[in-house]
This record gives structure tokens, C-alpha cells and sequence, in this order.
């Protein structure tokens, strides 16, 4: 019986998952499965991209997934995906030619997809994961999972630009080998439900796992967003940082987790969040947690909230700039930091283009005033 088979029939006899971070849309897990259009817009040439076939060493990683966005929504992307990839890096020199995979939803019904990437040994490769909407307002599932192997560097861009009628769903999987660093861009600008779950394992000495997220939420939005880095080996190193901008009813929980396992002497992390309140009703919750079954290991973590600054804008409206400039500039000097470090130009700047097209066509009437 294949892995997908497994899923299939390990899925087909759970209940109904009890979701309990906050209620899910009805249809949610439908039957009603369509397929998205994927363009490879770049890709060096020596990266192998083949269908994905629910490859039985994909259990493995599974083993390892005990947090995420829960086994139900696991098995069901598992169990339904149309859309899947199995890339496989195979040359030391392709950070300069980002795989660049762009993910368009262009119907209201569902779209699942399962994907897996191999980095081999001393590669370094730079992935692009960007997803766009074309009049769909439907629904993604996703699972990917990535392995970082010994030596390898790794970048990963998540641009997630859906429409705000789309719910979004993800879990994404890393394994870091021993010398593997990896970072990973989650812009999530997009989409009115979005819950998204990372987690890596550092399996072994001196690997890096670095998480750099930003987001918005507007009117009646949920986000529900979960970090996790799994310290395994000695010495390991982690960091999670993310900023983001809520306006409306929007309701925001962020979940930033650094777990050290025996084993993880000498481990660094670090997680640190901010979040700016445009809006009074707006809702924020951080839930920092640290772990550890260690004790020569070091463990930082913050959440702080903030509001524009009365004075900041008085002062550069009385330097000539609009009231809504201002109002603009100072949100995005709060988040540019996230989009500074992304790797790759071109993408930076449709990022901030679609980031300022958010902000203009969301904010309140009291906020956008002459």
C-alpha cells in the first residue's frame, strides 16, 4: 500500500477534526477538489522537477511533524492533493537561478497540493513558493517538506498574495543536517483565513534554521500563525522574527516555539515578535513558549505591541508630507526590515509593491483623510 493509500485511509476513518483555535469555514475539507495552474517562471538547470507520488520516505519526516496544523489536515492534503512536486537539487552552483514556482487558483473550489524537496549534500539552491489568485476565492490545502541535507544552504520564499476571500491552510516541514542552514521568507499578505504551521528539526551539529515572517490583517480577518525550531544536535542555532499590521476586526495568534531536546547542548534561539494596531478593535495574541530538556543551552524570546506614534506622525506632517504618506511610512518602516532580506530583487519588489497595494486599498476612511 502506497503512502498515499495510507493517508487515504488513515484520513477516511478520523473524525472530523475538532479545531478548536477558531471556528472553521463549512466547507473546509471539501470533496470538491480542483487543480491550481502551475507555472515554473525559473529554475536552474540542473534541478530535477518530477511529480509527486507520495514517495514512501516521505513518512519518515511525518514521524517527526507531531506539531503543525494537525494530523486531519496532514492526512487530508495527503490523501487529496492534485497538485504536487518532487524537486530535487543535483549542482552545487543554483542560488544564482531561484526555482521559481507560481501557484495560481482560478476557481472557488479547493485546491490541495503535497510537495517535496531534496537538497543534496554542499547544494545551495533558492526556492520560490508564490501563490496568486485569478478570480478564484476558493481554498488551499498544502503540505511541503523540505530537507535540508549535510552542507546544504537553503533559501525559501513563501509569497502568499491570495485574495482576501480565499482561505489559505499550510504546514511546511523542514529537516536540517549537519551543516545545513537554512532560511525561510513567509510573506503573508493575502487571503482573509490563513493558518499556517513551520517547523524544522536541526538533527545535527551546527545547523541554522532562521524564520523572517510578515503580515497583514484587515477587516474580518484570522491568522493563525505557528513557528516551531526543534533543537536536536550540539551546537544548533535558531532564530523566528516577525512583524506585521493589523486594521479592522482582525484577529491575529501568533505561536513562536523553541524546543530544545536532549542532546542540544550549547543551542542558541531566539524569537522575537511585533505587531502595529491600526485599528482598536483589532485582536493580537502571542504565545512565546520555550522548551527545554537542556541546560547549557540559551533561549530568548519576545512580543511586543505597538501603535502609530502620535509624535513620529505629527513630525513628518509638519514636514510637508500628507497625512496619508505619513500614516503609510510609518507602517512600512516597521515591516520593511522582513522584505530587506529577502535574496532575491525582483521578487522584493513585487512583494512591497503588492505590500503598499494591501495598505492603500484596506485602511479606514479616518486613516486615508487628506
Amino acid at each position: 500500500m502506497s503512502y498515499k493509500e495510507t493517508a487515504l485511509k488513515k484520513f477516511e476513518n478520523m473524525p472530523l477534526t475538532d479545531w478548536k483555535r477558531a471556528p472553521l469555514p463549512s466547507n473546509t475539507f471539501s470533496n470538491n477538489i480542483d487543480m491550481a495552474t502551475v507555472q515554473i517562471l525559473s529554475k536552474a538547470a540542473c534541478v530535477t522537477i518530477d511529480d509527486y507520488n507520495s514517495p514512501d520516505e516521505i513518512q519518515q519526516y511525518d514521524e517527526e511533524l507531531i506539531h503543525g496544523l494537525g494530523d486531519y489536515f496532514v492526512n487530508y492534503s495527503e490523501a487529496h492533493y492534485k497538485n504536487g512536486l518532487h524537486v530535487t537539487s543535483s549542482g552545487s552552483d543554483i542560488e544564482s537561478e531561484p526555482l521559481h514556482i507560481k501557484y495560481v487558483m482560478n476557481s472557488d473550489s479547493t485546491i490541495v497540493e503535497s510537495q517535496f524537496f531534496d537538497i543534496l549534500p554542499s547544494d545551495n539552491m533558492t526556492v520560490i513558493l508564490n501563490y496568486q489568485s485569478d478570480g478564484g476565492n476558493g481554498i488551499h490545502h498544502g503540505i511541503t517538506r523540505f530537507h535540508a541535507k549535510a552542507g546544504s544552504r537553503l533559501n525559501v520564499v513563501r509569497f502568499q498574495n491570495l485574495n482576501r476571500d480565499t482561505n489559505f491552510f499550510d504546514t511546511m516541514y523542514f529537516q536540517v543536517d549537519e551543516g545545513a542552514e537554512v532560511k525561510f521568507y513567509d510573506c503573508q499578505l493575502g487571503a482573509g483565513y490563513k493558518a499556517v504551521s513551520v517547523q524544522a528539526d536541526l538533527k545535527s551539529r551546527h545547523s541554522s534554521f532562521e524564520v523572517y515572517c510578515a503580515y497583514l490583517g484587515f477587516e474580518n480577518d484570522y491568522l493563525d500563525l505557528s513557528y516551531i525550531a526543534k533543537h536536536h544536535g550540539s551546537p544548533t542555532t535558531s532564530k523566528i522574527l516577525a512583524k506585521g499590521a493589523l486594521d479592522g476586526n482582525a484577529k491575529k495568534v501568533f505561536r513562536g516555539t523553541l524546543d530544545f531536546q536532549r542532546g542540544s547542548s550549547q543551542s542558541v534561539g531566539q524569537e522575537d515578535e511585533f505587531v502595529l494596531i491600526l485599528d482598536p478593535r483589532a485582536h493580537s495574541d502571542s504565545l512565546p513558549a520555550l522548551m527545554c530538556q537542556e541546560d547549557d543551552v540559551i533561549g530568548e524570546h519576545a512580543a511586543s505591541i505597538g501603535r502609530i506614534d502620535a509624535d513620529q506622525l505629527f513630525y513628518m506632517m509638519s514636514r510637508g508630507l500628507p497625512y496619508k504618506d505619513a500614516y503609510l511610512s510609518l507602517i512600512k518602516a516597521s515591516i520593511y526590515e522582513i522584505f530587506d532580506s529577502i535574496p532575491n530583487d525582483e521578487l522584493k519588489e513585487d512583494i512591497t509593491n503588492a505590500f503598499d497595494e494591501h495598505l492603500l486599498s484596506h485602511m479606514s476612511k479616518e486613516d486615508v483623510r487628506a
